[in-house]
């Protein structure tokens, strides 16, 4: 918590205060924007492996599978940061 408005704030879950969801939000928003940022490392990352599974057939869809893995990622976090700001 970085300050008391935020601990008022707080919300309780099966007896365990969590942080303000609102500032949950904020937060992961702005770390996942950061620069170097996690999204912008994933989306040009992305490519590149996909170039390699057409230059190397034999592996060809272990690249396919973690392009498709690291796209997970990146969604999963921005279906986090959405729940929170609807919360």
């Amino acid at each position: 918590m970085s300050s008391w408005e935020d601990f008022l704030k707080a919300r309780y879950y099966d007896g365990a205060m969590q942080t303000n969801p609102q500032l949950i939000a904020q937060q992961l928003r702005q770390d996942f924007s950061k620069a170097p940022s996690l999204h912008k490392a994933i989306t040009n990352f992305v490519p590149m492996i996909e170039e390699y599974a057409l230059k190397d057939k034999a592996r060809a869809s272990r690249y396919m599978q973690v392009a498709e893995t690291l796209r997970k990622v990146a969604g999963e976090i921005k279906d986090l940061i959405v729940e929170y700001e609807r919360s």
